[in-house]
């Protein structure tokens, strides 16, 4: 939370605010079925509670971002209301955390604006969400340049496989325990000091200036913090460039590498790529996870 310069504590007319009822969106509809079948292997969430609490959190963001739902927020916002499961088998078993609405409003504010600004900005025509989806293609075209082939080869482009990634972060169908693992090491990615690339006059002599707010902004800051305007860094918006998200992305294919290559030779008919994206999606975020942890 500190990181992304959220509090925590406070914000009673908030949590009153949210707690008042949903409101009036255009797609409501589409929200509560997207509610009613979210993480239903916890046992929190099939309450008719747990249900509605997912619901007023969700509209009521979207009122304040003045846009529509849009599908796969949802799955952002549950690990947000189970941070207070302690361990795998208790967030199986799941009881929702204690934070306040205003809290997990908040939380939510921070992830979007820092990680998600491509998906649930305001941009209707998702430009942004286009450049998400280029960088994790060209991304893999330089990391595996071979792999890229077989995906481009058999139509199975990253629109069919990363959208889901780039629009829950990396949630939506991982256990919380290894949701929770991601989250951590892109949270902490925004507190690791950068070096300044080589040749760049900051490389030479940085000032006092430039890394006093340079430290600001890694430190999530940009909420009210410096003065001095900052270069943006690469998590506050897609346009700035390839971010910790869009190489995950790109890890999650490469450690899936072999399974692609077999899936291919074993499946060439017409129609292949909906069903590769399909196992792409399905994979298993446990290997990926552990060797974060060793990094």
């Amino acid at each position: 939370a500190a990181i992304l310069g959220v509090q925590l504590t406070g914000g009673e007319q908030l949590s009153e605010a949210i707690a008042s009822g949903e409101a009036t969106l255009s797609n409501k509809r589409v929200l509560r079925v997207d509610c009613d079948r979210t993480r239903q292997s916890i046992e929190a969430f099939q309450s008719d509670k747990g249900k509605a609490r997912l619901a007023r959190l969700l509209s009521f963001f979207c009122k304040c971002q003045a846009t529509p739902y849009r599908q796969g927020l949802n799955e952002v916002v549950a690990p947000l209301l189970m941070l207070g499961a302690d361990g795998a088998e208790e967030c199986a078993e799941g009881s929702l955390t204690e934070l306040s609405d205003s809290a997990v409003h908040r939380l939510l504010q921070g992830m979007v604006t820092t990680f998600l600004p491509a998906a649930y900005g305001a941009d209707d025509d998702f430009v942004g969400l286009q450049c998400s989806l280029e960088y994790v293609r060209l991304l893999l075209v330089f990391h595996d340049p071979e792999l890229a082939r077989i995906l481009q080869q058999h139509s199975v482009t990253p629109e069919l496989f990363a959208t889901p990634w780039l629009f829950t972060l990396l949630a939506r169908g991982h256990s919380l325990p290894i949701v929770y693992s991601l989250w951590d090491s892109l949270v902490l990615h925004l507190a690791t000091p950068r070096l300044p690339a080589a040749g760049s006059p900051a490389a030479a002599a940085p000032s006092a200036a430039s890394t006093t707010a340079g430290a600001a902004t890694e430190a999530g800051a940009g909420v009210g913090a410096a003065t001095v305007a900052a270069p943006p860094m690469p998590h506050s918006g897609v346009h700035v460039g390839p971010g910790l998200l869009h190489f995950l992305c790109v890890a999650m294919l490469v450690r899936r590498r072999r399974a692609i290559q077999d899936l291919v030779l074993e499946s060439a008919s017409a129609g292949a790529g909906a069903a590769l994206a399909r196992d792409i999606q399905a994979a298993e975020l446990s290997v990926l996870v552990s060797r974060l942890s060793l990094s």
